[in-house]
């Protein structure tokens, strides 16, 4: 008896040492390599979360000096179900994405006078039935900086990048040249800012694209009870169309932050002699934190250099095409996570194997600027589609209200 349990001890022994070392090889896999990200943002922080937790070396540049501009960006992010599961499939921790997200009530497109021409629960883009909630896109920065940085991320502020190139040793890294020093043996460079010196790596250069100019005006203002439940009524977006502008209105922690589109003029007309509902006046005469500029929308999509089959350097996000600008959609964050997705797919699918890097990053650039050039044609056909709904109403009305008057002066 003494004889049978020393054996079966002694296999037991055996059995879990060797599973231990299965463990132990499985776990201590060489890192992926050092990756280098260009510009801060949701995506760029999703792919850093992604490539830390698979044991890459990761290290962000950010020319901004500090996080602080994360305050201030009240932008409008629409976070489905489908989000949370390739943040979580990346290595975020839902629970913390979860507690700064509202449940999103519905939408509601008016006239200036808060006469509404369509209103839903389902959003552009989202399931029938599928869950979605709304956060503040600066919010969710701030959430996955934190998720990055605790996972062993590193964030190189005040650094702006100025050039990549190969380091010329046969290794096939690259290096990236930076503000106040050189960061090398980077096996992929990945940029997600826009106007960056490295977009010429991989954008072809084409004189002939087009683009649409557009006047933009932001603000922030306190919701108050009467004019939120006038405006938003049972929603929280609202967006009002007429009066040669839109306006983008969302209500969220008794704030309404708005933004304003209207084509590009010389002189710009002052929004007191506008048409408007006093309630939507109100909301923007007590607005703080305005500011306004030049919105630039490309018409053309960009195309992939021919050369760049053998370019270890990767442009995604707004860097390769705006796949929101009038951010009516909340298109942006969404993107953003699944371009994060599909690359760490593409780098770390297979047990780790790199692959033919290049490759890979075409790839992903070629779904993401298809993807991307999608949804901005249906963004705009959706504007279009509600511009010409709005003129042909209104010259509808107008017909009808000179008929009418035609006919009380030949009863006179």
């Amino acid at each position: 008896m003494f004889m049978y349990v020393h054996i079966c001890a002694r296999a037991y022994v055996l059995s879990l040492s060797f599973f231990l070392s299965l463990r132990v090889v499985m776990y201590a896999v060489k890192p992926w390599g050092k990756v280098l990200l260009v510009g801060s943002g949701v995506g760029a922080y999703a792919m850093g979360i992604g490539m830390r937790w698979r044991e890459s070396n990761v290290q962000l540049v950010e020319k901004r000096r500090d996080p602080s501009h994360e305050l201030s960006n009240r932008r409008r992010c629409v976070i489905t179900s489908q989000t949370l599961k390739l943040l979580r499939d990346l290595g975020c921790t839902n629970a913390k994405v979860e507690r700064i997200l509202q449940k999103a009530k519905g939408w509601r497109f008016v006239r200036p006078d808060l006469e509404t021409i369509r209103e839903g629960s389902i959003f552009p883009g989202c399931a029938d039935g599928e869950s979605v909630y709304h956060c503040a896109e600066g919010a969710l920065q701030r959430t996955l900086r934190t998720e990055y940085i605790r996972f062993g991320g590193d964030i190189s502020w005040e650094k702006e990048a100025f050039d990549a190139f190969e380091t010329g040793d046969g290794s096939g890294a690259w290096s990236l040249q930076k503000m106040y020093g050189l960061e090398t043996e980077a096996e992929a460079i990945i940029t997600t800012a826009k106007g960056t010196s490295l977009a010429s790596l991989v954008i072809a250069d084409d004189p002939d694209r087009l683009a649409v100019l557009f006047d933009e005006e932001t603000g922030v203002s306190p919701g108050g009870r009467q004019t939120t439940e006038r405006i938003f009524g049972a929603a929280d977006v609202v967006i009002v169309v007429g009066s040669g502008l839109v306006i983008h209105m969302w209500h969220a922690d008794n704030v309404i932050t708005w933004r304003l589109i209207r084509k590009a003029r010389r002189e710009i007309q002052d929004l007191h002699s506008i048409a408007l509902h006093p309630a939507i006046q109100e909301v923007l005469g007590s607005s703080t934190s305005k500011s306004s500029r030049v919105l630039i929308v490309p018409a053309t999509t960009p195309a992939i250099k021919d050369s760049a089959r053998y370019v270890k350097v990767s442009v995604l996000g707004d860097g390769l095409l705006p796949v929101d600008p009038f951010e009516w959609r909340g298109d942006r964050a969404p993107c953003g996570v699944e371009e994060a997705s599909a690359l760490c797919r593409a780098f770390y699918g297979k047990k780790y194997h790199r692959g033919n890097v290049p490759r890979l990053l075409r790839e992903v650039e070629q779904d993401a600027l298809a993807k991307r050039a999608a949804i901005l044609a249906r963004g705009e056909e959706r504007y279009r589609g509600f511009w010409l709904f709005f003129q042909l109403s209104m010259g509808k009305t107008m017909r009808m209200q000179r008929a009418r008057s035609l006919n009380c002066q030949s009863k006179e």
